[in-house]
């Protein structure tokens, strides 16, 4: 509900807009993940769309990552 129609399928919205003085608004879509030794492992289509709804829009989205084992706050 929160995709325009034409575009389901084809981005996907962020989780948090922040607005930043003198740099502009920047997207954040958080995630739990579990480190692998690899690093941090992420949906490619996730990220494809995610990418094209930053294109569309002209906006920075960065991932943050939080460890899904919980840490020491909880």
């Amino acid at each position: 509900m929160t995709v325009p129609a034409p575009l389901h399928g084809e981005i996907k919205r962020f989780d948090h807009l922040v607005g930043i003085p003198v740099i502009g608004l920047v997207a954040f879509d958080v995630k739990a993940k579990t480190v692998c030794p690899e690093g941090l492992i992420f949906d490619v289509d996730e990220v494809r769309k995610l990418l094209a709804f930053a294109r569309l829009f002209h906006l920075t989205v960065y991932f943050a990552s939080l460890d899904s084992e919980g840490g020491p706050q909880g």
